[in-house]
């Protein structure tokens, strides 16, 4: 029914969701030192109660996190970010945010024909601690999906993977684009075909889109890719259809392209999310940290919703072993969430293969031995010949574009 709305309704139909949202988040003690929310008096659109909020990000949510929560709601889970920005923390979920969330992503996929429950081969990490990693199979065998671990990516482990997607027969690929396109390149030079699988779209997420790796997995698996842009903390944000342009999921999310602190329509700024169904733990005007354009033009698919560009997006690298193999850096990700409790940031930088420097800020908790065993689970899941150097700091510094990514490869 939201697809049909023109862009009036559309607006009415936001602002009438986020009235909803600030009503029922008043208790929570972030709402209600807010004194500006009282002089809204029957605004007309959505920006006229968003301006009444500033910008927040990340670093400002993990020290306020209490100030956040609504304790009022009640059936909610834990769940927490990956780390994949070198800092992750852990929020609070209702039952109705999660299920909107999954409903949106879904309607999304049906854009190109892809229906809830179909077969995914998903391209992705996979936790190595032990309870976590059999909660992942689970989920997999539950969501009807196999995954292609990100961190093994030999010449034998890709033909396993060849092997078992043919056997499997998914519907559609799902995983970082990086990743999906080394498997393609495999693939394209011994010339295994997919043109049986009938695969519907490869969903590419996670980082920004090369051009080059689309027409290699356009022309390796015969579908097309689509792009979804999103996060751990809201869900899917943005999405392809099927005219190749990406629209926000105005359902769940208002999103704002902000510059020198002022919305702005056909130039880059920052991507500033608010989600529109959180209730126990609410995200408004929450800074991605990735650059954005919207705009004026429609698409000629008709739906009301804007369109979007992402300019800047991180774009993931791998590290290279001693032995020359490559491994996803998603791996370092994976490990520190493990030692979250002693080390709250990290980057890592590596500047000549079997090297690898890492800035870490750590917790008094945090000792040598700490270091240490992280050190020895580090060489474990990357490489025992690897020679990793941590570096103590006090800060780490951000990107140009204010993103803070958690791996550099120099080496050319």
């Amino acid at each position: 029914m939201v697809e049909s709305f023109n862009e009036k309704e559309l607006r009415s139909f936001q602002l009438h969701k986020l009235q909803r949202l600030v009503s029922e988040a008043k208790k929570i003690p972030y709402l209600s030192k807010n004194k500006e929310l009282e002089s809204v008096n029957a605004p007309k659109d959505p920006s006229d109660i968003l301006s009444c909020f500033p910008i927040i990000d990340k670093a400002y949510l993990i020290k306020n996190l209490e100030q956040f929560r609504n304790k009022n709601v009640y059936r909610v889970s834990s769940r927490g970010t990956s780390g994949s920005t070198g800092q992750p923390f852990n929020f609070y979920r209702d039952r109705f945010s999660m299920a909107y969330m999954d409903a949106v992503m879904y309607n999304a996929y049906a854009w190109h024909g892809i229906a809830a429950g179909e077969r995914q081969a998903r391209f992705w990490g996979m936790p190595f601690e032990g309870r976590k990693r059999r909660e992942a199979i689970l989920k997999d065998f539950l969501m009807n999906r196999i995954r292609l671990s990100a961190f093994n990516l030999t010449d034998t482990m890709f033909y396993r993977y060849y092997l078992k997607m043919c056997k499997f027969h998914p519907g559609y690929l799902y995983g970082y684009p990086s990743l999906i396109n080394e498997f393609a390149q495999f693939c394209r030079d011994r010339n295994y075909s997919f043109q049986h699988l009938d695969i519907k779209a490869v969903i590419v997420t996670g980082e920004k889109l090369v051009k080059s790796q689309q027409d290699v997995m356009e022309d390796v698996f015969d579908a097309k890719v689509v792009q979804e842009y999103g996060c751990s903390e809201i869900g899917v944000v943005g999405f392809d259809c099927p005219h190749g342009k990406m629209h926000v999921i105005s359902p769940n999310v208002i999103v704002e392209v902000v510059k020198n602190g002022h919305a702005v329509i056909d130039e880059p700024g920052e991507i500033v999310v608010t989600e529109l169904n959180a209730r126990s733990f609410p995200f408004i005007r929450y800074k991605l940290g990735d650059l954005g354009v919207f705009r004026s033009s429609s698409c000629t698919c008709g739906l009301s919703w804007p369109v979007i560009e992402i300019k800047e997006g991180r774009i993931d690298d791998y590290i290279i072993t001693p032995e020359g193999t490559k491994v996803y850096d998603a791996v370092l990700a994976y490990t520190f969430n493990g030692y979250k409790d002693y080390i709250t940031m990290f980057k890592a930088v590596q500047r000549k293969s079997g090297d690898l420097d890492i800035k870490v800020v750590v917790t008094d908790k945090c000792n040598d031995d700490v270091l240490s065993r992280c050190c020895d689970t580090l060489k474990q899941r990357i490489s025992r010949k690897i020679n990793i150097n941590f570096i103590k700091v006090k800060k780490i510094e951000r990107e140009k574009s204010g993103k803070l990514r958690y791996f550099v490869s120099e080496i050319t």
